[in-house]
């Protein structure tokens, strides 16, 4: 039998009991909504406005929110899924849903723990908070994902490396689903960056080197200072200058 044979079978014989099936759904579209919504949802109370109202996020207000209202609670909450781009559909997966599948995906494969917890970092500095990760992977082309990137790099002022770090991560991600068949295609492929990336100037070389009895100096005054102040994080510098390490490797020691 098909998978649509097995479902009438399934519904004809009371096998499955759609208005609750219909409920356990709506229960996990609201159970998205508040994962990611930060403002209380409250009736009005009114003696002639029986509304319900919550807020959400608007850049172009000068409180950098707006109020939204409906008749009922169940159509503020479709308001607001409609307003963060979640979907009633079980299988309209999104960027964040994947990204969650990803990084088990990528610690298989990597040596590198260092690795994974900067992939995490990126992804909550730049991704996390925004709607189109929340949008069934489905319904998103690459006209959309043109226009996410363009303006990612362009409001958070990016230099390319830092592009590149999580350009990473959200290839990983389009790359996942597609190969796990959750997509047909992959319009992440087709994008195109057209903004300029913030220019580094380098510093004069003279500046960033130690010569002669530099790395002494450094080590007392970094021990004159530990002493006086307690700070670890002087202890760390003179600790890595035996070492080596990066920033960040040192950062989780």
């Amino acid at each position: 039998m098909t998978q649509e044979e097995l479902l009438k079978y399934a519904l004809s014989n009371g096998m499955i009991n759609l208005a609750e099936v219909s409920k356990q759904v709506k229960m996990e579209m609201i159970n998205r909504i508040e994962e990611v919504h930060n403002y209380k949802i409250t009736p009005l109370q009114g003696a002639n406005d029986q509304r319900w109202q919550t807020y959400v996020v608007d850049k172009t207000k000068k409180t950098g929110r707006k109020v939204v209202k409906a008749a009922t609670k169940e159509k503020l909450y479709k308001k607001l899924a409609e307003y963060y781009g979640i979907t009633e559909d079980p299988n309209g997966l999104t960027m964040a849903d994947i990204f969650k599948e990803w990084i088990p995906f990528k610690r298989s494969i990597t040596n590198s723990e260092n690795t994974i917890y900067r992939h995490i970092n990126h992804w909550r500095r730049y991704c996390k908070n925004c709607n189109i990760v929340r949008m069934p992977m489905k319904n998103i082309n690459a006209i959309q994902l043109d226009s996410w990137a363009n303006s990612m790099i362009k409001d958070n002022n990016m230099t390319r490396k830092e592009w590149q770090n999580i350009k990473t991560v959200i290839s990983g991600i389009w790359d996942y689903a597609y190969r796990s068949g959750i997509i047909l295609s992959d319009p992440w492929l087709s994008i195109k960056i057209s903004v300029k990336f913030r220019q580094i100037s380098k510093r004069p070389p003279e500046t960033q080197v130690l010569i002669g009895d530099d790395i002494d100096k450094l080590i007392f005054k970094c021990q004159e200072l530990y002493e006086t102040t307690n700070n670890e994080a002087y202890i760390a510098i003179i600790f890595n200058l035996y070492c080596g390490l990066r920033v960040g490797e040192l950062y989780i020691l």
